[in-house]
């Protein structure tokens, strides 16, 4: 007979990314079980970074961040985007929707 197996590794990190779409605001919310580096960075579909909101190490615990798009003056367009979120040897990414 066969067996299933199932790997869950424990520093999986589930990232949220709301609201989604969004018309300025975007909140990014993630847990780590314990203090790690992070990379949390906004592209344009070219691959270019637009911003990044964390890059360092964070303590174990829950995070927030916010991406204004508006900030300083420099506001994104409306289209989509991706977030890129870096912690050890994981990487998520997800898609992100402007609409102005």
């Amino acid at each position: 007979t066969g067996t299933d197996e199932k790997f869950t590794l424990d520093n999986t990190i589930d990232i949220e990314a709301y609201p989604n779409p969004s018309k300025s605001d975007v909140t990014f919310s993630f847990t780590l079980a314990s203090p790690a580096p992070v990379t949390l960075e906004i592209c344009d579909l070219a691959g270019r970074v637009v911003a990044t909101l964390v890059d360092g190490r964070l303590t174990a615990g829950d995070h927030k961040y916010s991406w204004n798009t508006e900030k300083h003056g420099n506001s994104q367009p409306g289209g989509l985007y991706i977030y890129r979120f870096k912690t050890g040897n994981e990487i998520k990414s997800g898609k992100l929707m402007l609409i102005n």
